[in-house]
């Protein structure tokens, strides 16, 4: 085949490599996740004759895809926030549960009521059913927090 006809067909051949890119890219422009596609096209190395260089037509050098590397890295970065968050979460409702501050049993009330304890106690050293008050606010938030940690352990 001529040379003139050989610089044509890769001329062809080249265009309709890019034509199939474009109609991927076109057929693909509502799906999620993807991103367009370009041809990168280049002169084919020449020929080097006594009377000169002769050029040998085009080629598809590479596809590239176009894409953002900062959004992407933003994205990593905000799925994994994302993830972890919904980790913390989950381990701060069962801290929740736990610790039932919305009920009699909570710690907040046994602490208040050691601490209310200790308080009438130092008025009143030697009322005997202020100090028997305060050694059942003593068990009790002595069993609070055994319950606590023996929730936590599971």
């Amino acid at each position: 085949m001529s040379s003139d006809l050989q610089i044509g067909l890769s001329g062809i051949l080249t265009a309709q490599r890019s034509m199939l890119v474009t109609s991927h890219n076109i057929s693909n422009a509502n799906t999620k996740g993807y991103t367009k596609q370009s041809s990168v096209l280049a002169a084919r190395n020449p020929t080097i004759t006594t009377a000169g260089t002769l050029g040998q037509g085009v080629e598809l050098v590479k596809i590239i895809r176009h894409k953002d590397d900062y959004l992407n890295s933003r994205l990593r970065d905000i799925s994994s926030s994302i993830g972890s968050a919904s980790i913390k979460s989950q381990y701060l409702k069962e801290l929740e549960t736990v610790f039932n501050e919305t009920s009699d049993s909570s710690l907040n009330n046994a602490l208040s009521s050691f601490f209310k304890g200790i308080n009438d106690l130092s008025q009143y050293p030697e009322d005997m059913s202020i100090r028997s008050t305060f050694l059942e606010n003593a068990n009790t938030l002595t069993d609070t927090f055994r319950r606590i940690v023996s929730e936590l352990d599971q």
